[in-house]
């Protein structure tokens, strides 16, 4: 390249790259992002307990030896430089050590949507105001592009030997404009989205990027909700809860996130945790509903739970281990699907090891053995974060992709749109002797 345009890249780069936190107060330029490179090659190798586990040092090196290289032959803004590394990252294989981006990709805007990967396809569960009429519809295209293809580009941010993981992820990839701008998919903060409707009408809506907050009007009110997908939804997003169907006699237990009021103060943030629901009261709850209650089924539904510390679970999953009146196969159900992840994981295995149980449901989206136990690093010039693992969890053999489930139970739009949950609808159903 000749050295007038080198120059010229160079100067627009610097102006470009402008503090986006309290603490990059000054403007940044080319040699603080090499710097931090470098720092990231000698550092995370050693905070990491295998960082070469599935991908070499030498192409680890390459790649970043290739972003810090590039910086000096073009004028990439921030984000562009985080996707760059993050994908860097996502070639590791570890879905939990990755570039902490959202920050960043959120101050170029995103479509004001909300999404959902079932088994028929994305659907839009929710939207800004102005563009309800996309609520209930399935994306075929945005600006012309299949959205298989355009789920095929945005998975490039996370390990490829995680396939189910990107369905956890693609809900918050997806509507971002710095991603499907940097893929190519959107040039600009408008898009044209093709959608269908569950007869396969289809129409083309425009959308526009957005900035801050917004309230979604969901697509709650179009007819009745299934229990478990009311408490992620909206406002009502909940740590944990339990309600028992008297009439079907299932104790119906849904453990959103491994964590809890406990857990919180545990980690010295006394405040905060008096704003989380305590899980000691939740499990003493959860006895006395078996002891005073006709239950003859329980369903635990960890469909929704990307972790946090598994010993809560763990403890709690011993304590029904000894309950023999629920230890036995169909009568203790295990709900997984592709959002259930680390920590989750973890106790969806403990399930497996100690009780009798029945797992149903769709792959979760994180391995048995998998690395975790999350610490932050970050880089000193560009305050930019790395999330990264810290050590190692083995409970099988043999490496596998996910924890399978015993029963295969997709979940499509249309069950949901219908007020049907098929997975309470199978353990409803259950007979002790036969499916």
């Amino acid at each position: 390249m000749k050295n007038t345009l080198i120059i010229i890249g160079l100067i627009a780069f610097m102006v470009s790259c402008q503090s986006n936190s309290a603490n990059k107060k000054a403007t940044l330029n080319i040699l603080d992002y090499q710097e931090d490179i470098q720092y990231l090659k000698d550092t995370l190798p050693i905070k990491h307990p295998n960082l070469f586990f599935h991908q070499s040092k030498k192409e680890f090196y390459e790649n970043l030896d290739f972003i810090a290289s590039e910086i000096n032959l073009s004028s990439k803004n921030e984000a562009q430089i985080i996707m760059q590394l993050r994908e860097a990252t996502a070639e590791l294989g570890d879905p939990h050590t990755n570039f902490g981006f959202y920050d960043v990709l959120r101050e170029s805007g995103y479509f004001p949507i909300e999404i959902f990967w079932f088994e028929d396809g994305i659907w839009i569960t929710g939207a800004d105001s102005k563009y309800q009429n996309a609520i209930g519809k399935k994306i075929i295209e945005i600006n012309g592009v299949s959205i298989k293809e355009v789920i095929e580009k945005v998975s490039k941010v996370v390990p490829e030997n995680a396939p189910y993981f990107r369905h956890k992820r693609m809900h918050y990839f997806l509507p971002m404009y710095a991603i499907l701008n940097y893929y190519e998919i959107t040039p600009k903060p408008l898009a044209n989205f093709k959608l269908s409707d569950v007869s396969g009408k289809t129409e083309n809506i425009e959308i526009g990027t957005a900035k801050g907050d917004y309230n979604p009007d969901t697509f709650e009110h179009m007819k009745q909700t299934p229990y478990y997908w009311l408490s992620v939804q909206g406002d009502n997003q909940e740590l944990f809860r339990h309600h028992f169907f008297k009439e079907d006699g299932i104790l119906f237990i849904q453990y959103n996130s491994c964590w809890s009021r406990e857990l919180e103060e545990r980690h010295g943030k006394k405040e905060d945790a008096k704003s989380l629901p305590s899980f000691n009261d939740f499990k003493n709850d959860i006895f006395e509903i078996i002891k005073n209650e006709n239950v003859n089924k329980i369903l635990f539904d960890m469909r929704f739970n990307g972790g946090g510390s598994s010993p809560q679970g763990t403890a709690l999953i011993k304590e029904l281990s000894t309950i023999e009146s629920i230890n036995q196969k169909g009568k203790l159900f295990v709900a997984t699907s592709q959002h259930t992840f680390s920590s989750a994981v973890i106790n969806a295995m403990n399930f497996r090891q100690s009780t009798n149980s029945i797992l149903v449901g769709t792959p979760t989206g994180g391995s048995p053995n998998h690395y975790g136990e999350v610490r932050t690093l970050i880089l000193p010039k560009t305050k930019m974060e790395i999330y990264h693992s810290t050590d190692y969890f083995k409970f099988i053999d043999k490496d596998l992709e996910a924890v399978i489930p015993d029963i295969t139970i997709p979940t499509k739009f249309i069950d949901i749109s219908n007020g049907i949950d098929p997975i309470y609808e199978y353990v409803k159903n259950y007979a002790q002797h036969g499916k």
